[in-house]
């Protein structure tokens, strides 16, 4: 598996991402300001300036693996703990649970997977739902129905998502198996051609 690659084409999902957002931001004239959910977030704090810092920190990421400044493997944790958080707070400021820009959610969760193994994709997915469901509770119980597929769709496409995972690391294990016995191989060919050259 080429990290590098995986982690540059990640930065450019990001930036088609936060691209997307502005736009469906300057389309929809969105303006409402953060949830209550999100008390430590200040009222001032509207979705255009998380939706500009995303953009952001997306170009920043995506500079930095494109000049091979930095291995996608020494960053890979903390971005992907940064982009629920921007999920998170991008949410709380466009509707919490009805937002429309639920896809920030599912790309932490997809970019975990495409990242990590297994356990942390599910780490994630579990985080990703535990964050989306603090903001239906805020919602009266009547606009439940709109969004109450949400977690299943995270936790759907965040398991299948960490099954793709596990399978590509059992792949790269056997391939790495598979080279080392074709490499004890051919070294006991070379042994046996140079003992048949001695004779």
């Amino acid at each position: 598996m080429d990290l590098r690659q995986i982690g540059r084409n990640v930065a450019q999902g990001r930036l088609l991402l936060s691209a997307a957002g502005l736009v469906a931001l300057y389309v929809g004239h969105w303006q409402p300001h953060t949830a209550a959910v999100l008390p430590v977030l200040p009222h001032a704090v509207s979705a255009s300036m998380l939706l500009v810092a995303y953009a952001a920190y997306s170009v920043t990421v995506w500079l930095l693996l494109t000049s091979r400044s930095l291995e996608p493997i020494g960053i890979a944790g903390a971005v992907v703990w940064v982009d629920t958080a921007f999920a998170a707070a991008i949410l709380g400021a466009t509707g919490g649970a009805q937002s429309p820009f639920f896809a920030f959610v599912m790309f932490a969760v997809v970019s975990a997977g495409l990242t990590f193994d297994y356990r942390k994709t599910m780490i994630v997915t579990a985080a990703n739902i535990i964050l989306f469901l603090m903001f239906a509770t805020a919602l009266p119980q009547s606009a439940w129905k709109f969004c109450i597929m949400r977690p299943a769709y995270i936790a759907v496409i965040g398991w299948l998502i960490a099954i793709a995972a596990q399978q590509r690391d059992v792949t790269e294990t056997r391939m790495r198996y598979i080279e080392l016995s074709m490499e004890r191989q051919r070294n006991a060919a070379r042994r046996r051609f140079a003992r048949l050259r001695r004779m």
